[in-house]
């Protein structure tokens, strides 16, 4: 739990691991830290209890500056309908960072570069979502397999159809999703479908 407090406290994503003499033995992920403190059953746990102590209002809220909407595939439809619990809106979700199947990952990197973001909502040509990158896809996808990044388009290394959450669904459900899936980002729609945000692990 101290390692999870410190990478909370300075939003690190990994931690190196010392021996008492200072040598560096390993490293230790964000997602390790939620697994080994009890996994999602555990975090649900913590995080109603916490959720129930939070004076987070119900006027936060987080909307697109997208100029036109975006809609899920991956969600199959968002009937009007009261949750159980703290919704996920209380959490308040970044406001998400949007690019197009057809755009380059140089451009999307850079444009997450000058954003200082770390995830990237993928869209098609008809505004619907198409997938999601992140750092970690392209460390993996482009950048570990030498693909050049300003001819490879995002589409061919992007995780296609993402899971998603609304903003009305139980917070504790997407902690979940989270964990059981390790995940460190998940986009979130409006009980329309509209993609109006990201949560993040860190």
């Amino acid at each position: 739990m101290e390692a999870l407090q410190i990478m909370h406290d300075n939003k690190f994503l990994t931690l190196p691991v010392c021996e008492s003499n200072g040598s560096v033995i390993g490293i230790v992920d964000v997602m390790d830290c939620v697994y080994a403190s009890g996994g999602a059953e555990g975090w649900r746990s913590i995080f109603s209890s916490a959720m129930e102590c939070d004076d987070v209002t119900d006027t936060a809220s987080v909307n697109s500056h997208l100029t036109g909407s975006v809609y899920p595939r991956s969600v199959k439809s968002y009937k009007s309908r009261k949750k159980e619990g703290t919704p996920v809106s209380k959490l308040r979700p970044k406001a998400p960072m949007v690019s197009a199947t057809n755009d380059s990952v140089l451009a999307v990197t850079q444009m997450l570069a000058s954003k200082r973001g770390d995830a990237a909502i993928i869209t098609d040509n008809s505004g619907g979502l198409a997938g999601i990158i992140t750092d970690t896809d392209v460390t993996r996808r482009v950048v570990a397999k030498q693909l050049p990044a300003s001819s490879t388009r995002v589409s061919d290394v992007m995780t296609a159809n993402p899971s998603c959450v609304s903003m009305s669904d139980p917070a504790t459900d997407a902690l979940v999703t989270m964990v059981e899936n390790r995940f460190r980002h998940l986009p979130v729609t409006d009980d329309s479908g509209a993609i109006v945000g990201v949560l993040d692990i860190a």
